[in-house]
């Protein structure tokens, strides 16, 4: 089986896995990018904890991993259909908490200034000076907030996540097509 590697919203190579007695044999192939490291997680959906597969090594101009991981580490990867294998690309020594983000946090794009066209999510993240991005089926709202902080988006509170990036504290809740609110790293 195998499913596209994604740096991004950018699919860059290829993870291929197969069974082999109560292993799963790994291979994961992309393009080389000189100057940075290159770790390799997978999971079964893009809000999903990922299981970390490793670092990739460069090898004839290309990262590469390949690795036999014990089948109950991973039988997600061979009963789902829906399997993201995604990078996360720093360069060597770099320290920096990493959104809960399946895509660079630099993707969010600001909302406009707050309007009332019946969107409540969409407007309260507006006032609270917030960020969007649309990714694979799932409008993620994203706004700046510290704790002891007002919080504007107030009526999600069971369903926003709390992170840390760059030494400043952010919300996120997640929208799927059919304008269900879920924390990230929970589909419903």
């Amino acid at each position: 089986m195998d499913c596209p590697i994604y740096l991004d919203d950018s699919s860059i190579g290829t993870l291929r896995w197969t069974r082999e007695g109560g292993e799963v044999r790994i291979y994961a192939s992309c393009r080389y990018e000189e100057g940075f490291i290159y770790r390799l997680y997978v999971g079964d959906s893009l809000d999903a904890e990922k299981l970390s597969l490793g670092v990739m090594m460069p090898e004839n101009g290309r990262f590469v991993l390949l690795k036999n991981i014990p089948e109950h580490k991973c039988a997600f990867m061979l009963s789902s259909s829906d399997v993201v294998a995604v990078i996360d690309r720093r360069r060597p020594g770099e320290e920096r908490s990493t959104p809960p983000l399946p895509f660079a946090f630099s993707k969010l794009e600001k909302l406009p200034v707050a309007s009332e066209d019946g969107d409540y999510v969409r407007s309260a993240f507006s006032r609270a000076g917030g960020y969007h991005a649309l990714h694979m089926g799932i409008r993620y709202y994203v706004a700046p907030w510290e704790p002891g902080k007002e919080l504007i988006p107030s009526s999600f509170f069971c369903l926003l996540t709390y992170f840390r990036f760059e030494q400043k504290g952010y919300i996120v809740l997640c929208v799927d097509k059919d304008n269900t609110l879920f924390p990230i790293g929970q589909r419903n």
